[in-house]
């Protein structure tokens, strides 16, 4: 249960838990044994609350004390599938103004076919016409 805190940890903002500021060797492992961790800005503003508080009941030193997997999956933030409300309200938004660039690429593609088309048989009339016209 450790690992998946340190793993969900680098999935939501890019990078360990547990980093010394000087490169020290001794720091880091001083870190880890004792759970110090932080949730650095700016890369933690947009993680909810739910999600920081899994990670702070996995990342636990006491064994005993940290989530087991049951825990886990029955955490508020696997149930929400690790959404907000606002967060599937935004992909729904994303995903509308894709299709609506979608539609409108369709449309422009389609126009410059129509176009190229529409200059082939100019150009293939001209040519069985004897010239340029």
């Amino acid at each position: 249960m450790w690992a998946l805190g340190v793993i969900a940890y680098i999935l939501l903002c890019g990078f360990p838990p547990f980093r010394s500021r000087d490169r020290r060797q001794s720091e880091l492992f001083q870190m880890i044994k004792t759970g110090t961790f932080e949730y650095l800005s700016p890369y933690w503003d947009h993680v909810s609350a739910p999600a920081k508080d899994l990670i702070n009941r996995l990342l636990v030193v006491d064994k005993a004390a940290r989530l087991t997997a049951i825990d886990v999956l029955c955490h508020a933030w696997v149930l929400s599938r690790g959404g907000s409300q606002r967060q599937e309200q935004e992909q729904q938004t994303d995903s509308a103004a894709l299709k609506d660039e979608q539609s409108r690429l369709r449309d422009q593609l389609v126009a410059e076919a129509a176009a190229a088309i529409e200059e082939f048989s100019k150009l293939k009339a001209s040519s069985l016409y004897g010239g340029v016209t």
